[in-house]
């Protein structure tokens, strides 16, 4: 085989220098994929779960003994002699005594707040440990940005304990609402844990599964934030008929 001609290796340099310059530059809507690749070979979803796993926690309802009735939720905020964790509502019932597992220690928890409307619940865990909280991100998530997806998977076949999975996706829709939709694969008991951004940062809560086969529903950043400074009991009761 003889080697392809000088003047044809040159073009092809210059051709491939000016088409990155071209996509980098002239036409931005091309980025995400040179993105992605870039992203994708950094192992960006690893660094993340590493980043965010030990803030996110298994909840149950203490009363039950069916343990595939769990939840995932994600501490939110720590202060001296209280943890506050975010979870979804329909784990936090009304008069349920709470379990929360976080670094592989128990804790009993109460509800201090509730948005039912939106599927969020904020729960308080008096306990002394040093807990790092996910930062919360205030802005929108972009139409294609990816997220990861971090919970406790429901109970295995032929039992034993729950334990982490990730899922990851890309935001295929944003609602009027302020819901978003992600093409991944929500797995039951995953409810309640957080949607994080490429830096770690959570941009939702998962809220339902199997809407459509292969989409997730999560509730945005923003109204977990909204639910964190609200003061008082339950918020959002009269909107729970309407969904």
């Amino acid at each position: 085989l003889h080697p392809p001609p000088v003047n044809m290796t040159i073009s092809f340099f210059f051709f491939t220098f000016f088409s990155e310059v071209v996509v980098s530059f002239v036409a931005p809507a091309w980025r995400p994929a040179v993105l992605l690749r870039a992203t994708l070979d950094r192992g960006f979803v690893e660094e993340v779960v590493a980043k965010t796993s030990p803030s996110v926690c298994r909840v149950w309802p203490a009363a039950i003994r069916n343990m595939s009735f769990q939840a995932t939720g994600y501490v939110v905020r720590c202060a001296e002699g209280a943890v506050d964790v975010i979870t979804c509502a329909h784990v936090a019932m009304p008069g349920y005594t709470l379990e929360v597992e976080v670094g592989g220690k128990n804790w009993s928890a109460f509800v201090l707040d509730r948005a039912v409307g939106e599927d969020l619940a904020l729960l308080r865990v008096e306990t002394d440990e040093a807990i790092e909280p996910l930062p919360i991100r205030e802005t929108t998530p972009r139409l294609g940005e990816f997220g990861v997806a971090l919970g406790f998977r429901g109970r295995p076949r032929g039992g034993g304990t729950p334990t982490k999975g990730v899922s990851l996706g890309v935001v295929s829709h944003l609602t009027d609402r302020g819901h978003v939709i992600v093409d991944n694969n929500g797995i039951p008991g995953m409810s309640g844990g957080p949607l994080l951004d490429a830096e770690g940062n959570v941009m939702g809560t998962l809220s339902m599964v199997g809407m459509t086969p292969g989409e997730t529903l999560y509730v945005s950043s923003r109204t977990a934030l909204d639910l964190m400074n609200t003061k008082g009991g339950e918020n959002n009761d009269d909107d729970d008929d309407d969904d």
